[in-house]
């Protein structure tokens, strides 16, 4: 029976170091005038990056946002993988979920041509699985489908 928890907890500690260095892939080097802003935001990207795989419907948004937008170049801009996050965070269950949630899931997806919206639907799904244990929801896919392309 020990043997089993203490297996279970390595396991949860190996899990959380994992989500930790999944930050570090996103992150850009900070230096130039605004060093203390862009260590400040890397730090607030990988706690949420971090929340996010748990469930954490704000930190969802939040590694959108800095995927989508760079949160001071801090964050390696990643349109494709933001859109996937969006999809995660409408399919999420949430009942946190808004009128904003869906105005960003169509702007940001909406800014990536249909190849990598289809790219983007299969991290969605990933993360998903990964998250909450079972695939995207299938609106969202006719959701995508609809968005105008506003990618150049």
């Amino acid at each position: 029976m020990k043997k089993i928890v203490m297996l279970t907890l390595l396991s949860l500690v190996c899990l959380q170091s994992s989500y930790a260095q999944n930050a570090d892939q996103y992150l850009n080097a900070c230096f130039g005038t605004d060093t203390k802003m862009c260590e400040g935001e890397s730090k607030d990207f990988t706690k949420n990056i971090t929340l996010a795989y748990k469930k954490d419907y704000q930190a969802q948004r939040n590694v959108a946002y800095c995927l989508f937008n760079g949160c001071s170049n801090a964050v390696i801009i990643k349109k494709t993988l933001s859109c996937a996050w969006r999809m995660v965070i409408l399919s999420s269950g949430s009942p946190k979920i808004d009128n904003t949630d869906k105005s960003n899931f169509e702007v940001e997806c909406s800014r990536i041509d249909i190849f990598d919206r289809e790219t983007a639907r299969m991290q969605a799904d990933e993360l998903s699985k990964k998250i909450y244990k079972r695939d995207i929801a299938a609106g969202i896919m006719l959701s995508m489908l609809a968005l105008p392309n506003k990618s150049k």
